[in-house]
């Protein structure tokens, strides 16, 4: 596909699989020289003719783009990281039913069973484990801040000495907000989620003014970041959901060459986009609306992504697992 930066625009046709054509039709902003390079969609189905600014660049379809990620993993490690809600199992009312499906994992053994794997979520440890339901992968709880790998064994936790301040900020937002219908206040030990999804349009701005009430005092111990209709709360250190999988790919491959794959559906994936990206890794989004990413690659929904899985786990493993 031609690109110049003298250009105001280009052009191109886009072929695209199955439902992908809604998402794919757009142009996301951002800049991304490398999609660009990616011209060939198989198997084709739909054409889109499109033309946009060169500050707007758009973002392959990963399964419809499978032959070009495939190339770029042959003979090579791979490690697999994956966000959990919306990403695994899709986005729901109540945060308690977001339940693995068992196809789901089916797909997620048998993949970790050839390549590492690492879940990396907001949830908290215990609440994920029991989730998943498997002791052979990695979990980078609490946007990673609570890291652990198989059989338990504990490899970071940061912002310990927070810990005694988010359990006592837990407890003030609980009776903060205990008036206001449909709120929920999460606990996951290195991070609090404060849900408005199910709360009424007209109390969400008070939902926010309460949560920015609250950490006032404490903003030297903690910070206030936003996701899919929750806002978190952590520790105020340098760490995030990309330092971990930073962490975790410098514990579980050493000095070895790894590509890191890493699949999210929320804003607070894009520190590990951003990482990945910069380890000539993958990264998809799983979304089905339009919006900013660091991502290389989308897939629409959690169907996209256990295809994805499925993929993954036809891509041969070429050195030997770790302990």
């Amino acid at each position: 596909m031609p690109y110049s930066k003298s250009a105001l625009v280009f052009t191109t046709t886009l072929a695209v699989v199955g439902g992908a054509a809604t998402l794919a039709s757009n142009w996301w902003s951002s800049h991304r020289k490398p999609a660009l390079e990616d011209a060939a969609v198989e198997p084709p189905q739909q054409s889109l003719s499109m033309t946009t600014a060169l500050d707007g660049v758009w973002i392959p379809h990963a399964i419809s783009h499978w032959s070009t990620i495939q190339r770029s993993l042959d003979g090579k490690t791979i490690g697999i990281f994956l966000d959990y809600d919306g990403t695994l199992t899709p986005i729901v009312n109540n945060p308690q039913d977001a339940l693995l499906s068992e196809r789901m994992r089916e797909g997620l053994r048998r993949l970790a069973s050839i390549h590492e794997t690492v879940i990396v979520t907001g949830r908290g440890l215990t609440t994920i484990r029991d989730f998943v339901q498997m002791d052979n992968i990695y979990y980078a709880a609490s946007h990673g801040f609570d890291i652990f790998g198989p059989n338990g064994t504990s490899i970071e936790q940061v912002g310990l000495d927070v810990l005694p301040i988010l359990e006592s900020l837990f407890e003030d937002l609980q009776r903060r907000l205990r008036a206001v219908r449909g709120c929920l206040v999460e606990n996951n030990k290195f991070s609090l989620a404060v849900h408005y999804r199910n709360v009424a349009p007209d109390d969400r701005r008070l939902v926010e003014m309460t949560v920015t009430e609250a950490i006032a005092p404490l903003s030297d111990h903690v910070k206030r970041t936003s996701g899919k209709l929750v806002w978190e709360i952590r520790p105020r250190k340098d760490w995030h959901k990309g330092a971990a999988v930073e962490r975790i790919a410098s514990r579980v491959f050493g000095d070895t060459p790894v590509v890191p794959i890493y699949i999210g559906d929320d804003t607070t994936d894009e520190d590990a986009f951003k990482v990945v990206r910069a380890r000539g890794g993958v990264s998809i989004l799983v979304s089905s609306v339009v919006r900013d990413t660091s991502a290389s690659y989308f897939v629409k929904d959690t169907e996209d992504v256990y295809r994805v899985l499925c993929l993954l786990c036809e891509v041969p493993p070429v050195s030997n697992r770790s302990a």
